[in-house]
C-alpha cells in the first residue's frame, strides 16, 4: 500500500521527499534535479503556485529534497492530490507519483 503525506489546507507547506535512493543498492542519492508538480482530483495542476516547483537538496540526511510552497495554495481539506515528481542525477531520470490528502490548517 501506498503512503499518503499530508498538506495542510490555509498554511504555507513544504513539500518533501524524504529519501532519494537507488534502487537497488539503496543508498542516498545527492546532487539531483528535482521537480514536482501538484495536480487535483481530475489531473489539473493545483492553482496558486508555479508548476512545475524545484525541490532543494538539504543538508542532513542525504538524499532528502525539500520546496516550500505557496500559502494561498488554492485546496480545501478532504481534497486527494498527486505530487508527480521527477528526479534526474546524470543520465538517469525518474518519475513517480506522491499521493497527498489536504488536512485542515
Amino acid at each position: 500500500m501506498a503512503r499518503t503525506y499530508a498538506l495542510l489546507a490555509l498554511s504555507t507547506n513544504v513539500l518533501e521527499l524524504p529519501l532519494l535512493a537507488d534502487g537497488k543498492t539503496g543508498v542516498a542519492v545527492t546532487g539531483a534535479t528535482v521537480v514536482a508538480t501538484l495536480l487535483d482530483a481530475a489531473g489539473a495542476q493545483v492553482a496558486g503556485q508555479t508548476w512545475p516547483v524545484t525541490l532543494d537538496e538539504d543538508a542532513d540526511p542525504a538524499g532528502r529534497y525539500s520546496a516550500v510552497l505557496e500559502p494561498n495554495l488554492t485546496v480545501v481539506a478532504g481534497d486527494r492530490l498527486s505530487a508527480v515528481v521527477t528526479a534526474t542525477a546524470g543520465p538517469t531520470v525518474r518519475t513517480f507519483v506522491l499521493q497527498i490528502l489536504v488536512e485542515d490548517g
